[in-house]
């Protein structure tokens, strides 16, 4: 008796029954394996990651007794591979010497962008606020004959930036005028 006679009328098709069914689980299980693999690679490159900086250029005068103007240049840079980074219409920034603020720019008034992994610059004049009496003026005065003022400045974006809610404030701590740009963190 010969293999063909022993096999059931029927055995051809439940063996390529068995040879496909691997087939398609493997094809599903590809898939899947993939979506899980693409997910966390696919979600960041559209997620917004704005870096903003903050550099004090100049300062109009040394004399603190009649105000401070400040000439600043804001940085927004995108860090997605997916998405811009803007700077809102409203969004403006104080100037601060040891907790005490000095100054402030106008609010902005058009959207500024950057494109996905670049940055631009915006220069900004912050206009003199208040002027610091007692011993903030005194120190302030002596450090900025020796040239080593430092100054914080907050950075205020306005609500609905990013699709947020609520405004909220980025903080660039601890420059000193023309050292170059800064940084800015969250502050919550």
């Amino acid at each position: 008796m010969d293999d063909v006679e022993s096999q059931a009328p029927h055995g051809d098709q439940e063996i390529e029954a068995a040879r496909d069914f691997p087939c398609w689980l493997i094809m599903v299980v590809a898939v899947l394996v993939g979506a899980f693999i693409a997910a966390p690679v696919s979600i960041p490159f559209c997620m917004i990651h704005a870096h903003y900086t903050v550099a004090v250029d100049s300062v109009s005068g040394t004399d603190p007794t009649v105000g401070l103007s400040f000439n600043l240049t804001l940085g927004v840079a995108s860090q997605s591979y997916g998405s811009e980074a803007c700077i809102m219409p409203g969004t403006y920034m104080e100037v601060t010497y040891r907790g005490v603020q000095i100054a402030a720019s106008a609010p902005e008034r058009r959207r500024i962008c950057a494109k996905p992994r670049k940055a631009v610059e915006q220069h900004v004049l912050a206009m003199a606020t208040t002027v610091p009496l007692g011993n903030v003026l005194d120190s302030l005065a002596a450090d900025l004959k020796r040239g080593v003022a430092v100054f914080d400045v907050t950075l205020h974006l306005p609500a609905g930036s990013y699709d947020l809610r609520n405004a909220w404030l980025s903080g660039c701590n601890g420059m000193l005028v023309g050292q170059g740009a800064v940084a800015c963190k969250p502050l919550f």
